[in-house]
């Protein structure tokens, strides 16, 4: 019994020293608004997939410092795309495993890596750094894609502090991708049937109910 007791305290003591050794920097987009117009109106809806890499925890090693790991990156990531995609397309979803986009749907797979920049003549402190690369497919066919980077500013603490900038990246990334996706010509413009005209006429607002009191 105290053998187990004790090696069970020594598991604990180990994932404790295991966690004391990292630091953790947790990556949230901010509210942004959707990018100003003009966008384009496109006719199908369109599917945010991200590339396997982009893990929800991604974990570096700078020279001689402990290991930071910037966590819920995919989560960030894949919100920030969505909110300022959705104007110009009449739905905006995460791709999961067991989706399948529907003939005519447009996909966009995105990757992003992060690094940490150590201080330097951008600044004093630390800095976010992201890489990476996006495509956009309509049945199989891509339609354009890029490679991107975009670093945050250099003025944090090594540590957690900086999942805020890597905040900032992905606000960057994403606004930039709605940006261009969102201005990309429809090939295939939707035409609607037209909708019945709506006959209107004044009304006099109805008076406020008044309740008895007791």
């Amino acid at each position: 019994m105290f053998s187990r007791i004790f090696t069970g305290l020594v598991a604990v003591s180990l994932m404790s020293g295991a966690c004391a050794q990292s630091h953790t920097a947790y990556v949230r987009a901010s509210a942004l608004p959707p990018p100003p117009e003009p966008v384009v109106r496109h006719s199908s809806p369109l599917w945010v997939e991200l590339f396997p890499g982009v893990s929800p925890t991604e974990c570096v090693t700078p020279k001689e410092n402990r290991a930071l790991c910037f966590a819920d990156v995919d989560h960030a990531l894949a919100s920030a795309l969505e909110r300022g995609l959705w104007p110009s397309f009449p739905r905006v979803s995460s791709l999961g495993r067991h989706d399948e986009p529907a003939p005519g749907d447009y996909v966009l797979r995105v990757d992003l890596s992060f690094s940490a920049v150590p201080p330097g003549s951008a600044g004093p402190g630390w800095a976010a750094l992201g890489k990476g690369h996006w495509q956009l497919f309509r049945d199989g066919k891509a339609l354009a894609s890029e490679a991107l980077e975009s670093r945050s500013r250099a003025d944090f603490p090594y540590g957690h502090a900086l999942g805020l900038g890597a905040g900032e990246v992905v606000d960057a990334i994403a606004f930039h991708v709605a940006s261009t996706v969102g201005a990309l010509a429809e090939t295939r413009p939707d035409h609607p049937a037209p909708l019945p005209p709506v006959q209107t006429r004044p009304e006099t607002p109805a008076p406020p109910l008044v309740t008895a009191s007791k």
